[in-house]
């Protein structure tokens, strides 16, 4: 019975997992990539759900204050994950991103006072174990700069998880959408008050190919597929094809753009991962 949404389920993480290759071809600066990401995935979004004629739900008061802390949380993760691309390996970037979870676990237990459970704890200690084991044997300035953006994702992504646990009743696909639409406004202003907007109307034609890719595939049809499959799947299922995207991201890597690691780097890795699946098993 969920052989269908687990396919549409495995799809989404596959596409996901490619993301960092697209991005690298792109060549467009990370603000600017992040912005178009979300403003054509809103428009894309915004036209399947008006193909669906799905009820326009109203969201107001304190629910939308979250939604538009989630947005720009969403947004700024783009930013700073595009960055973590150009300036380290794609395994690291990824790797260190998908902590995310892990560090939305160890907030939730200092701000809503969640119990610790012992494969919780153990998760959090390979991760943190694995992060060292990445950042101590990386002494290029520039690989260390690209750690250091992929744990700024990793904590915006984690505010985004911890901030969705306040929105209520919204349908996923929806509010996919609006998050993208508020997301592409407050880059805009963003983008408006640095004085770069301009960079839009400068990307050169080859680049447009690949952002639109970024935007329509990775972002519209993924989360489609996302969104419309993991209400079919359960949490055991949805988590184990979850794990997808991170190796598909780390197969790509090491094996198809060649890009340099270490063994030191290999535990490291191999310790976050152990770590992500352990708390998220425990969750």
């Amino acid at each position: 019975m969920t052989k269908r949404p687990m396919a549409a389920y495995l799809c989404a993480m596959l596409l996901f997992g490619t993301l960092g290759l697209f991005v690298r071809q792109a060549n467009a600066e990370s603000d600017v990539l992040a912005f178009l990401r979300t403003l054509i995935g809103a428009v894309f979004l915004g036209g399947l759900l008006l193909l669906q004629r799905k009820r326009i739900q109203k969201i107001g008061g304190r629910q939308l204050l979250y939604v538009l802390l989630s947005a720009a949380f969403l947004g700024f993760n783009w930013v700073f994950l595009f960055e973590a691309y150009a300036a380290t390996t794609i395994s690291i970037a990824t790797v260190i991103y998908y902590t995310a979870p892990v560090l939305a676990l160890l907030a939730a237990v200092f701000l809503f006072h969640e119990p610790v459970h012992c494969r919780t704890a153990l998760g959090i200690v390979l991760t943190m174990g694995g992060l060292l084991c990445i950042t101590r044997v990386t002494g290029d300035a520039v690989q260390l700069k690209g750690i250091l953006f992929a744990a700024a994702a990793a904590l915006c992504y984690a505010g985004v998880l911890l901030t969705n646990r306040f929105l209520h009743n919204i349908d996923g696909l929806y509010f996919t959408f609006l998050q993208l639409l508020c997301s592409a406004a407050i880059l805009f202003v963003y983008l408006l008050l640095e004085g770069r907007i301009q960079q839009v109307s400068q990307l050169p034609a080859d680049s447009w190919l690949w952002i639109v890719c970024i935007a329509v595939v990775h972002t519209g049809i993924a989360y489609a597929l996302y969104f419309t499959s993991l209400h079919q799947l359960s949490s055991s299922q949805a988590a184990i094809g979850s794990y997808l995207d991170p190796c598909v991201a780390l197969v790509l890597s090491i094996f198809f753009l060649q890009e340099p690691s270490t063994l030191i780097q290999g535990i490291g890795i191999a310790a976050i991962v152990s770590g992500i699946i352990l708390s998220d098993s425990s969750a």
